[in-house]
């Protein structure tokens, strides 16, 4: 099912129950078979639906109550199409109001659909708060009437009942029959017995009894002919649920239906209605006084009777309220009755929780005059009244201590101890299993509270405390810190950097040497010139506290490449601080090689095994050009770290013959020299007719080429000809009186662009100027001859 068809089916749902809903609840005063819906007026259909927003009612439960009243499908589509006119009614209605008159109404509906949904939502948030709120409201408990549940034993049967009795063994029959409205049934051969009244348990053996009358072996110890005895049919009872109901009104249910299926139809009491004095009212009478906490704390469900025809529930208001919060186990409003006090309070709130503070509470009441508060202790609740309105606050124990101290820092085991009378520093610092091996001896410190909560500072030698000497007394709170003399100074470090494999910033050891340090860096990289290695030491506190021109003290070294323990140099003692530095080789150099391909004689990549070789070294390791190369078309590469790889325009035959001419450039790691074969055509490519390529001709110009190719397009723009050569270098057009057009060379490339569009608008400015300054010079050129 997608998305859409489901929304649809929802909205269906959702109106169907409407209409069911809007027909047995609205109409309950009439039969709904007799109902015209097109006679029932606007404000009827609009007041129905206002009905089903407040019902509360299931789905299940407004389907039976309208199939109970006899809806047809007709009076259901009818409904369906009413409420459908009535919206569009309604928007139409909108729509034809001026705009200033529809602005004002808009804000009219909203500020009272506003203050509408503000009363909605105080009595839902009272209600919410209530104990016992959830139990005919909530969706997870239910009490729904269930036709199908065996029938009570207790059942009283009346008027319109129907009785099944089936007979088998030795003899079979089975019949059905009603309870007339004189209280009977009429068996054949028996005539007529008087059951009303009964209960479904007296009248089963009553009928038993009158059944053996007929069937003689029903009688003795061991009968071959049995009788079932059932209850078919059910009449239905008619409800009156009053007073102060979610939704009040006259509900028809199953003849077994109890005060707790009539109750959840109407959603139980609402925001002001008594969860605890519900009356049930037969023949004027009240026969039964229900209260639901019964149920909702004990789970007596005693109360909960089965209702009889024309029964009235009446809910009457709440007399007195109560809230709990604070440190109880259930905070919600809870309804009193008159002779229950603050211990019956508690109890419906399940006691306190464990951090519950129970030495003293407090009550907060309204007065006429405000508001006032009362406290009392544990002893003074029996003794304590409540009235409506009133509200129990408990608090929770604070979270402090009277006998805790705290050590911290490095003792073996930190944290909080028991503070006993009399408790020494010495004495915590043994129940924490002493002080760590790099504990800082010399001081410590205890944080204390004065009386005003305060704090200050308290110094101490861990030493002498060891020793037994000026030990302290603790106090309730105080905390002790005993800090590690390795926070007490900085970290101490030696760093290498360079030509090792893993420069680092090492933690200082005692013992130390520069072959150590180099060991822990992984060595030295292959590029590392050992014999001179520099070790900068720092002058020391005493030299540091002076003003110099020594910054650092420096030693060199020359080690042996392999860290040879026996190696004098390697044994340098490190102190803290020290920064070794290993530099490069000065002779050392990555290797390099360049590469030559094409028409040479030994392709291939060479070396770059002697520093300033060019290109032309480059040609002659591979043994020269070939009788077939190009010179002129040689094109050179090179690896940019910025750029990447880049082209760069060679004259590899002006190279060749001229060595020393700037174009032989100094080869670089990476370098890749491209000789071709000997080029035979020249390209033309652009704005031409018939862009080709063409056999090479010596002498033959530009122009020659572009004919051969269909000439030049009319908006070929022939002063910006260029001409690419083979090497990738390129030569433009130069224009003076005429088109001077390049040479064209083996492998060159035509390229002729296209003119850019003009733009064309309105020129008349640019004449009218033209044309003054024109009559202008005129002017002044006779002016002069005169």
């Amino acid at each position: 099912m997608n998305f859409q068809t489901e929304n649809k089916m929802k909205r269906f749902s959702t109106l169907f129950m409407m209409l069911l809903v809007l027909l047995a609840a609205h109409l309950q005063a009439q039969d709904v078979k007799d109902v015209k819906v097109n006679d029932l007026s606007n404000s009827q259909v609009k007041e129905a639906k206002q009905a089903l927003d407040n019902s509360g009612l299931s789905r299940d439960a407004a389907i039976e109550m309208a199939k109970q009243k006899g809806a047809s499908d007709q009076q259901i589509q009818e409904m369906l199409n009413r409420m459908d006119g009535l919206d569009n009614q309604s928007q139409s209605a909108t729509k034809a109001q001026p705009k200033a008159e529809e602005s004002a109404k808009q804000d009219q509906t909203q500020e009272e659909t506003k203050n509408e949904k503000n009363k909605k939502a105080a009595v839902v948030k009272n209600k919410g708060r209530r104990f016992g709120n959830y139990l005919f409201s909530g969706s997870n408990i239910t009490f729904e009437p269930n036709p199908n549940l065996p029938t009570p034993k207790n059942y009283r049967i009346n008027i319109g009942d129907q009785i099944l009795i089936t007979i088998w063994g030795n003899s079979q029959a089975s019949y059905q029959l009603e309870v007339n409205r004189n209280g009977q049934i009429m068996i054949p051969d028996i005539g007529p017995i008087h059951i009303a009244g009964m209960t479904f348990e007296n009248a089963e053996d009553k009928l038993t009894q009158q059944l053996s009358t007929i069937y003689a072996d029903m009688k003795g110890r061991k009968p071959k002919t049995f009788a079932q005895i059932d209850l078919g049919k059910m009449r239905s009872i008619k409800v009156n649920i009053i007073g102060e109901a979610s939704a009040p009104g006259v509900y028809t249910l199953p003849a077994t239906a109890t005060a707790f299926n009539a109750l959840y139809l109407s959603g139980g009491p609402d925001a002001i209605g008594s969860f605890r004095n519900i009356k049930i009212i037969r023949n004027n009478k009240p026969i039964k006084t229900i209260d639901t906490y019964k149920y909702l704390l004990d789970g007596d469900l005693s109360d909960n009777i089965i209702l009889e025809d024309e029964d009235v529930i009446y809910i009457p208001t709440i007399n007195k309220q109560v809230e709990v919060s604070g440190s109880f186990k259930r905070n919600a409003l809870f309804e009193l009755k008159a002779n229950e006090k603050l211990p019956d309070l508690i109890n419906f709130a399940a006691g306190y929780t464990d951090e519950t503070y129970r030495h003293r509470m407090k009550l907060y009441r309204k007065t006429q005059i405000g508001m006032e508060i009362i406290d009392f202790t544990q002893n003074q609740i029996p003794g304590i009244g409540l009235k409506d309105g009133d509200r129990l606050v408990a608090e929770k124990i604070l979270d402090t201590y009277n006998n805790r101290v705290t050590i911290n820092g490095s003792v073996l085991r930190p944290g909080e101890y028991e503070l006993t009378p009399g408790l020494t520093l010495s004495q915590l610092i043994t129940k924490a299993d002493s002080i760590t091996p790099d504990a800082y001896e010399k001081s410590g410190h205890i944080i204390r509270y004065n009386e005003d909560l305060s704090t200050r500072l308290i110094s101490f030698n861990l030493k002498d405390i060891l020793k037994g000497k000026n030990d302290i007394t603790l106090q309730p709170e105080d905390v002790i810190f005993i800090k590690s003399h390795f926070q007490m100074q900085q970290a101490e470090t030696v760093s290498i950097n360079g030509q090792v494999q893993q420069p680092n910033t090492f933690p200082y050891m005692e013992g130390m040497t520069l072959r150590d340090a180099i060991y822990l860096a992984n060595g030295f990289k292959e590029d590392a010139d050992s014999t001179n290695i520099e070790v900068s030491r720092r002058l020391g506190y005493a030299k540091e506290a002076e003003l110099g021109d020594t910054l650092r003290y420096t030693f060199h070294f020359s080690l042996d490449r392999s860290l040879d323990m026996d190696d004098p140099s390697g044994k340098f003692l490190l102190q803290p601080y020290d920064q070794i530095a290993v530099r490069k080789a000065p002779g050392y150099r990555t290797p390099a090689e360049a590469t030559v391909q094409g028409e040479v004689t030994l392709a291939g990549n060479y070396a770059l095994n002697v520093k300033n070789l060019r290109i032309s070294d480059l040609v002659e390791k591979a043994g020269g050009i070939t009788p077939e190369a190009f010179a002129e078309g040689a094109q050179f590469q090179r690896k940019n770290a910025t750029l990447g790889t880049e082209n760069v325009a060679v004259n590899l035959n002006k190279i060749l013959q001229n060595p020393s001419s700037p174009d032989n450039l100094l080869l670089m790691n990476g370098d890749v020299l491209t000789i071709p074969k000997r080029l035979q055509t020249v390209k033309v490519s652009g704005n031409v007719l018939n862009p080709m390529s063409q056999v090479y001709k010596p002498g033959h110009s530009v122009r020659y080429y572009v004919e051969k190719s269909g000439g030049f397009d009319e908006r070929t723009r022939k002063s910006k000809v260029y001409v690419k050569y083979a090497n990738g270098s390129t030569a433009t057009t130069h224009t003076f009186l005429w088109h001077n057009y390049p040479s064209v060379e083996p492998g060159s490339q035509i390229i002729v662009p296209v003119k850019p569009e003009k733009q064309h608008g309105d020129n008349t400015a640019k004449y009218l100027a033209f044309t003054s300054a024109i009559s202008t010079l005129a002017i002044a050129l006779a002016n002069l001859l005169k």
